[in-house]
């Protein structure tokens, strides 16, 4: 079955099974279009070893190994070290606008729900799709209210989603665009754009949305309140901290072309802050009247 999806004003049509999980978090996404995907991603499953070129790829994690092929196309394998063996093969075309997706059948290997594991490589699928797309997908957690949307990254456990439930709460116009995963998108004459996934951590809350990018937080815990507007230059190290690591040079490439764009345009902070609502007020006042 063919869905197609509109993610970040990307068209992006899919090919798999009407699954249950894949409707409840996906369905806010689905939207006919005409023309073109700008992305089309086809899955299928196997229940026989898939083969890879481990002798040419290059380690990425413990269970993560790339390769480009004879066709010039990029190869992502997700490898199980407890059964040695390769779970899943992403393709990707190389311009990035075709996916195919060989993923062995976790439920008989493992007798887990495969719903979940096809969210996480769609997921997986599109962190590195939007690099060579103009954009990321930004470990942080985003907020939107009258004035754009804002973005707030720190290391896991620092307290990104409070620091946005304080917005929700203290902010009649404030909502949360999504909790763990957002997409920026860089568009070279039109702007910078925050815009809602289907992915967002824990919490699931998310809302398809776009909306301009007013700017980016790296939060810093601390006993008061203050925030400093931060050259592009320290924002740099910081914002790549929060987005998967480039895998070939022509992604590299891409995505500092990207953040070159995104930092030259969108002023970056960095707050530190308490748990209490002065900390959203002093960051609100700040962002939309000091720039």
């Amino acid at each position: 079955m063919i869905k197609k999806y509109s993610i970040a004003n990307f068209h992006i049509s899919a090919g798999w099974s009407d699954d249950d999980i894949l409707k409840s978090t996906l369905s806010p996404y689905e939207m006919e279009f005409e023309g073109d995907a700008d992305i089309s991603v086809h899955l299928s499953y196997t229940e026989n070893p898939i083969a890879a070129e481990f002798e040419s790829a290059v380690k990425l994690s413990d269970n993560k190994y790339y390769y480009r092929d004879e066709f010039g196309n990029d190869v992502l394998i997700y490898y199980d070290n407890l059964s040695k063996t390769v779970i899943s093969k992403v393709t990707f075309s190389p311009d990035y606008s075709l996916v195919d997706i060989l993923a062995f059948d976790v439920k008989k290997l493992y007798d887990i729900n495969s719903d979940y594991y096809l969210l996480n490589l769609f997921d997986n699928m599109m962190r590195y799709c939007m690099q060579m797309h103009s954009a990321f997908v930004f470990h942080s957690s985003a907020v939107g209210c009258r004035e754009g949307g804002v973005v707030f990254s720190a290391r896991s456990g620092t307290g990104k989603s409070t620091h946005t439930s304080l917005w929700q709460r203290e902010f009649d116009d404030s909502y949360i665009i999504n909790d763990d995963s957002p997409i920026i998108r860089y568009e070279n004459g039109k702007g910078v754009f925050l815009c809602g996934t289907p992915w967002a951590g824990t919490t699931g809350i998310n809302t398809n949305t776009v909306v301009p990018l007013k700017g980016i937080v790296f939060l810093e815990r601390s006993e008061y309140n203050s925030i400093e507007r931060i050259s592009a230059f320290r924002a740099v190290k910081l914002f790549l901290e929060g987005i998967s690591p480039a895998y070939n040079f022509e992604m590299y490439e891409k995505s500092l072309d990207t953040l070159n764009g995104v930092l030259s345009t969108t002023p970056a902070y960095v707050l530190k802050c308490n748990m209490e609502p002065e900390a959203a007020h002093i960051a609100r006042e700040y962002i939309f009247n000091n720039n």
